[in-house]
Parts: C-alpha cells; sequence; structure tokens
C-alpha cells in the first residue's frame, strides 16, 4: 500500500501539528516526536526502514509527517522510496561535508579570481 500520500506537501502550513496536540496531548505529541527523531538519528548510513512497521498503525499519517520534518532538518539526508514505505538514509553527511566544504572553497576561490581578473 502507497504512502506516498501521508507525507507533508508544505512545511509553511503547521497546522497539522495542532490538531495532534489536540487528540494526543501535548506530552504524547512532543514524546512521540523525540522517539521519531531519536529513531532516525540513530539509523546508519545505508540502513532503511518499513514505516508500516515501524509506525503504529494509528500514528503511521503521523509518523510519515514527523519524519517529512526530520528530513528537511537534516538537509535531506533521507528520502522516501517512490511509494513512501521505505525511507533510507542515503548520505552521510560527516563523511562527506569535508569534500563539500573544500568544492565551496575553490568555488569561492575561482569567482574571486576571475572578480580581480575583470577589475584589473
Amino acid at each position: 500500500m502507497s504512502l506516498q500520500h501521508l507525507q507533508l506537501k508544505s512545511l509553511s502550513d503547521p497546522t497539522w501539528i495542532d490538531k495532534y496536540i489536540h487528540e494526543m496531548g501535548e506530552r504524547s505529541f512532543w514524546g512521540y516526536h523525540r522517539w521519531v527523531y531519536d529513531t532516525l538519528d540513530n539509523l546508519k548510513f545505508g540502513e532503511w526502514i518499513a514505516v508500516e512497521k515501524w509506525a503504529n498503525a494509528e500514528k503511521i499519517d503521523l509518523f510519515v509527517k514527523l519524519c517529512c520534518c526530520y528530513i528537511s532538518e537534516t538537509n535531506y539526508d533521507y528520502e522516501f522510496n517512490a511509494d513512501g514505505t521505505i525511507l533510507k538514509h542515503k548520505f552521510d553527511r560527516n563523511y562527506y561535508q569535508p569534500l563539500l566544504d573544500r568544492l565551496k572553497a575553490k568555488k569561492y576561490e575561482t569567482i574571486v579570481h576571475s572578480t580581480e581578473e575583470i577589475c584589473v
């Protein structure tokens, strides 16, 4: 069964959070939020979870939405498969960040040198 329809279409409308806080209570909502984030924090690079096996059937909608929030907060290091049933840690930012930083620095150097040549 596809779960793609449960994913957040926009992070700019947080009204869905109020709905769950009202249904669950604030303490339960934030406790579940912490559990989802901790679960994803502990997912190693290359590992994946089957959403339907990890999420309680009554909370699968909330689980998917919180995963979407987590993905946006972690620079998209995680992704759902096409039908939204699998969530994978696809990118190891700790490994690649030094390489990305060097590329960014190199790009900046190129831009600065190009600008200097134009000004001379």
